[in-house]
């Protein structure tokens, strides 16, 4: 299942204060994810194969911390790397399935 994103600008809550916008659906709301972490997400969701490369290059940062910022995705459930190491490729994880 591919995780989609909502527009909620313009959106409030109860208490007043703006409501986030381009959250992920199917993400928990209190799984912090920073702003390379959320470009990556939004790729997936859009069906854009991304990989760690892209990312640093995206971001203008180092391999590893992109692939510091995936393998924390990983971790918490939202992203699986799928295929050989070779030729595979991240996707958003059926959040449904999730422990």
């Amino acid at each position: 299942m591919l995780l989609f994103l909502r527009d909620l600008r313009g959106l409030q809550d109860l208490g007043g204060v703006p409501a986030k916008t381009d959250v992920p659906v199917n993400v928990p709301g209190n799984v912090p994810v920073n702003k390379r972490q959320q470009w990556f997400l939004n790729q997936l969701g859009s069906g854009i194969d991304v990989e760690a490369a892209v990312l640093a290059h995206h971001w203008d940062v180092t391999e590893k911390t992109a692939r510091r910022d995936i393998a924390a995705l990983k971790k918490q459930g939202i992203v699986e790397f799928v295929g050989s190491p070779i030729t595979g490729t991240y996707r958003l994880k059926d959040q449904e399935d999730s422990p």
